[in-house]
């Protein structure tokens, strides 16, 4: 188990994320699954890019909506649980954070509910067969794999 002085970060590797309209949306490369968080979830994601740890991710939720400080630990626990099972995040080393704590709140709800991990797996197969793979076309020509002429 997670414990609060984690910090946690996105697999960028694997897992190609954008958050639109206070809307995270993760898709696992790997396996071509994608999730989606909403309400606060993309508030959270922006402090898990930025290697927040996940107590600093609960006080920062605490303090944005007035929220009980226990429940907000637990939620961002239990979050960082769900995200870490499906490969999402990892332990990150290093001592601080890369950006403040002040992620974007144009597109929050007004109160509280805990962030939620929505799966979906109905484009997994399109993704198997031809996977987003982030900067492939700006590698140089010659670090592309070539067709074997048979």
């Amino acid at each position: 188990m997670l414990n609060l002085e984690d910090r946690v970060c996105s697999k960028d590797q694997q897992v190609a994320a954008k958050v639109m309209d206070g809307e995270a949306i993760l898709i696992n490369l790997s396996n071509g699954l994608y999730y989606s968080m909403g309400g606060i979830g993309g508030f959270v994601w922006a402090l898990i890019e930025n290697r927040h740890s996940l107590n600093e991710i609960a006080d920062a939720l605490a303090d944005q909506f007035g929220a009980d400080r226990e429940q907000t630990i637990a939620d961002v626990q239990e979050l960082a649980a769900a995200l870490l099972a499906e490969d999402l995040i990892a332990v990150c080393d290093g001592d601080a954070a890369t950006g403040s704590v002040s992620a974007d709140t144009a597109n929050l709800p007004d109160d509280y509910a805990a962030p939620k991990l929505q799966k979906y797996d109905d484009m997994a197969d399109m993704f198997a067969l031809d996977p987003p793979l982030p900067g492939l076309a700006d590698a140089p020509v010659d670090m592309v794999p070539k067709r074997s002429e048979d």
